[in-house]
């Protein structure tokens, strides 16, 4: 995953892992207005489709749009349908179901927040930064801003990307996320120390996974840090022997970096031990390795 074998991604908690964080949990609250039997078991379904929609968005799709049929003015039931059909890829569907919340008074920033996810994900980013500009626009929401951030960051409009961040920092300035993504535009920016100073301040990030080690990877060796690099991806392979990811890119630190060709032929090895999809590639490098070994033994 280095030496731009992979991109530096944008971390979110939400949504399958793309860009756009979307406010998704399943509301299943019951209007008092809804009468007796009625209302009892609208609450029952609704409560079934929050349990459903993480794990089994179909049946969560089914219950919403048989608690639609029973009360069609709820917002949330409509919000809570669009997300489900969103999670089946089912765009088209979602797209008018939150603009059908809409119509029953749904909170425009949610909706709008949740457009610009949509838009996203169909590859429509102009659409997306429109979506979400009407999101910011209607409620000051440090997420709706990072989202919008996020997307002009992906369009290469860094400079007003990072003027969204700044405006996120002035409301919520303790979010990891924020200076998570703050760090990757830095990073992108060519501003290295800029971006490890931003990095250090996401101790509390709720998960620090394979993306965000290997993003700090990436940091600390354009900053020099070439041990310190080496030891973050030993610390991953400690916890996950099995990948052979790990090995590949302490390889790459040994030759390149720390030109270590031993270890490094060690490090490609296990890599093509265990199966790496790109053992071809990698045994090709084993080859170009010895040739420098053979290479300096002659210059001696």
């Amino acid at each position: 995953m280095l030496l731009g074998c992979t991109t530096v991604e944008q971390h979110t908690s939400l949504q399958q892992g793309n860009v756009i964080q979307t406010d998704n949990k399943a509301a299943d609250a019951v209007d008092k207005e809804i009468g007796g039997d009625i209302r009892e078991k609208v609450r029952l379904l609704l409560h079934e489709g929050v349990k459903r929609i993480d794990t089994d968005p179909g049946n969560a799709l089914k219950i919403y749009l048989e608690v639609i049929k029973l009360a069609p003015n709820r917002w949330e039931t409509h919000y809570n349908a669009g997300i489900a059909y969103l999670k089946l890829h089912n765009i088209e569907n979602a797209e008018k179901e939150f603009f059908v919340s809409l119509k029953y008074k749904a909170p425009t920033g949610k909706i709008y927040n949740a457009l610009g996810y949509l838009y996203l994900k169909a590859g429509k980013k102009t659409a997306a930064i429109e979506a979400l500009k009407k999101a910011v626009s209607s409620e000051n929401s440090s997420l709706y801003i990072i989202n919008m951030a996020n997307i002009l960051q992906t369009t290469g409009r860094m400079d007003e990307a990072m003027s969204y961040y700044e405006l996120s920092a002035s409301i919520d300035p303790s979010s990891s996320i924020l200076h998570y993504n703050t760090s990757l535009l830095l990073y992108k920016m060519g501003e290295y120390k800029k971006a490890q100073q931003e990095l250090k301040q996401t101790q509390n990030l709720e998960e620090e996974n394979t993306k965000t080690i290997f993003y700090k990877t990436q940091l600390l060796l354009k900053l020099g840090e070439y041990e310190a690099a080496l030891k973050l991806l030993q610390d991953m392979r400690d916890k996950d022997p099995t990948n052979p990811e790990l090995d590949k890119d302490i390889g790459i630190i040994y030759e390149i970096y720390l030109g270590d060709m031993e270890k490094a032929l060690v490090n490609y090895y296990a890599y093509i031990a265990k199966g790496g999809e790109k053992a071809k590639d990698v045994a090709s490098w084993v080859d170009v390795v010895k040739a420098k070994q053979a290479l300096k033994k002659e210059q001696k």
